[in-house]
């Protein structure tokens, strides 16, 4: 089964919210929404038909905090139940064996789709350094090995933008998102990138991962050092997580 659904929600579409709040609002008849036809999911009320949504889990197929934290606070404002693999008792990993971020992203949702029997969010996210050739890459979880702590990834990083002997400090962070569902149908993926220069050192505590030695652009403190309100609106998984609000919206839900 694809749905796990709780109690059910009356929520207006564009086209209803907007006959609704209308001057001519008075005379308006019942209608019947196409886009609640498409979605299954449809009443009548005495003014106007709006959709009948459920409020839906969603696995956020992650085991890093931080990046759960993030992601339930950038669709926070949706009827949508986010549980995550601990909530589930998911303890199986999926192997990261795609070339680039997409194919790891739509790996992982596909694969805690199937074995969660909910629609999986994935994330998979790195750090891209000019000077390194585009390293770590998708490797940036596992950059120094996969026991490494990050102080000791942000250590070998620093080394070795160093040992190259460039100037060059220009780097970028990349997040991309894909849903799945159980039955395998990816439903959406979206890319989300924040510029920046890699600092001289870390500064910072805030954020996690290379956060303490990325300053993105227009900005001079790293994100460790700003706001975690401010780095979600500007970071990468942030830009990625507004693609997805905007799937949500025009799909009246996950």
């Amino acid at each position: 089964m694809a749905w796990r659904e709780s109690p059910l929600l009356f929520i207006p579409c564009k086209q209803c919210f907007w006959q609704l709040n209308s001057e001519n609002s008075s005379n308006f008849s019942p209608f019947v929404c196409e886009k609640a036809i498409l979605a299954g999911f449809s009443a009548r009320t005495n003014s106007a038909f709006v959709h009948l949504m459920t409020v839906n889990k969603l696995l956020v197929a992650t085991r890093n905090p931080g990046k759960l934290a993030e992601l339930r606070e950038l669709v926070s404002g949706f009827q949508i139940e986010i549980c995550s693999l601990e909530d589930l008792g998911i303890t199986s990993d999926v192997a990261e064996t795609g070339a680039t971020f997409r194919e790891n992203a739509v790996l992982k949702a596909r694969s805690y789709a199937a074995m969660s029997d909910l629609p999986a969010l994935a994330d998979d996210s790195g750090l891209e350094v000019n000077a390194l050739g585009g390293a770590p890459g998708v490797l940036s979880a596992r950059y120094a090995g996969a026991d490494a702590s990050y102080a000791q990834k942000i250590g070998l990083l620093l080394r070795e933008i160093a040992a190259t002997g460039s100037d060059d400090r220009s780097a970028r962070f990349v997040s991309v998102l894909a849903l799945a569902r159980p039955d395998g149908s990816v439903r959406f993926v979206g890319e989300g990138i924040c510029t920046g220069t890699i600092a001289e050192s870390p500064r910072g505590s805030g954020g996690f991962g290379y956060d303490p030695v990325f300053v993105p652009d227009g900005y001079t403190l790293t994100f460790a050092e700003l706001a975690p309100g401010l780095k979600n609106e500007i970071g990468h998984r942030a830009r990625a997580a507004k693609l997805f609000a905007e799937y949500l919206r025009d799909n009246s839900g996950i």
